[in-house]
């Protein structure tokens, strides 16, 4: 009993940030260190987050998998759509910004 309670500590102790392969890692790194303190901690991301994780070349899909990781929650006003829109946020991505507001 005593080695499963450790081996799912440590299986669920894993980051969210896990998932991203080393090289988005490195590159966010470089972009915004505080983005990556967040995803570690599972922190609510920020639409500056999203940016930032954008900036850094990040995917669509790995930024959709760290707000989902992080259950980061989003109510977006027009001006921060249009805003994203303007920072090159794809729109698979305020699509599903906007689905978690929603929820």
């Amino acid at each position: 009993m005593a080695i499963f309670l450790i081996l799912s500590s440590l299986i669920f102790a894993v980051p969210a940030f896990a998932s991203l392969d080393p090289s988005d890692r490195s590159s966010l790194e470089k972009q915004s260190p505080r983005t990556v303190k967040k995803i570690e901690n599972g922190e609510q991301l920020s639409t500056e987050d999203v940016k930032k994780m954008a900036r850094a070349g990040l995917s669509d899909d790995a930024i959709i998998r760290q707000i989902n990781e992080t259950k980061s929650t989003f109510y977006l006003s027009s001006a921060d759509i249009v805003d994203l829109k303007k920072a090159g946020i794809s729109q698979k991505v305020i699509n599903y910004m906007i689905h978690t507001g929603n929820q």
